[in-house]
């Protein structure tokens, strides 16, 4: 699962994509670059006459704009704060990616912020001249930006996670994988909700670290809605000799398996793309996911763990937590344990010794399709390759 901050649309040549990255478009090389801002409208009319939807005319932009230099369009940013101020999510609180087509906050705006970027002054320049003959297009200005070492500032970003209790997440550039206390975890911070900076993640680990002694580590896991994989390859870092990753994202699998490899625990983890292919009881069953998700998978999440054995749920807002009780109690789980930082909550409970089996082992298609548009692969909106 991907926290998003907001999102982002970037398109190159042919391509057009939505992606959760920093609200900036990457610049190669050490040359500055040209930028024309301006204001597009949900519609815009070309001087040909033709008025397209404002996706449409980011596409044709690229012929309109033949000979310039255009080497990319940054589409559009929304972060989450504006995203809630104008109505478009309920809470400023938001664990998951906006993601198009099921949610494009972005697309949602009458009107967005977009830049065009070029290699040098004259073709930046040629472009606006062409723009301002678009009704519907306003350009703002015309910038220079200077050249900036984009993988560093991106490597800065990424600070080590302190966990308590835990030990600490890192990304693979940190040169501190050894000595400090605690469990040492590598997770790469691109596809996949779970580095360690968010609060859902983070209380999550401190519940995996705070198993009684008895119980950590648990040999078998199942890690749903699994992301980049952490939570998951944190139990095999700790003991565990199975880990089973539910991801319904294909497009994150080769990321969990490569964190996984980057811990040295590749050969003791599987990934899987539905709950409905798990059917074996674990010791310890995770889910870092939103509440109203939690909800609808009580009952297969519970028939997936041993009697005795654990659940963790994260991803849980104080709204949520009344009725996740509520259905973990009725589907034979007892809360143990609870956790809370910067508004969001952690649930520990134990399964009990004969729990409710009418329906617990079916996991319906409708249930692992919702549990995917709650997890994430990323967060912010652009045009350039993710």
């Amino acid at each position: 699962m991907l926290v998003a901050s907001g999102f982002f649309h970037v398109s190159t040549p042919g391509t057009r994509s939505s992606a959760a990255m920093d609200a900036a478009p990457l610049a190669a090389g050490s040359d500055p670059v040209w930028v024309v801002a301006a204001i597009v409208a949900e519609r815009v009319v070309l001087p040909t006459g033709e008025t397209l939807p404002r996706a449409d005319f980011f596409e044709a932009v690229w012929e309109l704009l033949d000979g310039t230099g255009l080497a990319g369009i940054h589409e559009g940013t929304i972060d989450v704060g504006e995203a809630h101020a104008a109505g478009l999510v309920e809470s400023p609180l938001v664990i998951d990616a906006a993601a198009a087509p099921e949610r494009d906050w972005v697309a949602d705006r009458a009107l967005v912020d977009a830049e065009f970027w070029f290699g040098d002054e004259a073709g930046a320049r040629g472009a606006a001249a062409r723009l301002v003959r678009c009704v519907g297009c306003a350009v703002a200005e015309i910038r220079r930006v200077e050249p900036r070492d984009w993988v560093a500032a991106a490597h800065a970003a990424h600070a080590p996670v302190v966990i308590p209790g835990f030990g600490t997440v890192l990304a693979p550039w940190h040169t501190e994988r050894s000595g400090g206390e605690g469990t040492r975890l590598v997770v790469d911070p691109g596809t996949g909700f779970g580095t360690g900076s968010h609060p859902t993640t983070r209380l999550c680990l401190e519940a995996i670290a705070a198993l009684p002694p008895g119980e950590a580590p648990a040999r078998t896991v199942l890690d749903v809605g699994a992301g980049s994989g952490i939570l998951g390859i944190a139990a095999a870092l700790r003991g565990a000799v199975s880990v089973t990753a539910v991801e319904i994202d294909v497009r994150v699998h080769d990321a969990i398996r490569r964190n996984a490899a980057l811990n040295d625990v590749g050969d003791r983890l599987t990934v899987a793309t539905s709950l409905d292919d798990v059917t074996a009881a674990h010791d310890l069953v995770m889910a870092n996911i939103v509440g109203p998700v939690l909800v609808a998978m009580a009952r297969p999440l519970v028939a997936r763990g041993r009697p005795g054995g654990t659940i963790v749920l994260g991803g849980l807002r104080d709204l949520d937590l009344a009725e996740v009780r509520a259905v973990y109690r009725s589907a034979g789980a007892e809360e143990v344990a609870s956790r809370e930082s910067e508004g969001w909550s952690c649930l520990t409970f134990r399964i009990a010794a004969g729990p409710p089996a009418a329906e617990s082992c079916r996991s319906s298609a409708s249930v692992s399709a919702l549990a995917t548009r709650s997890t994430a692969t990323s967060g912010t909106a652009a045009s350039a390759n993710r």
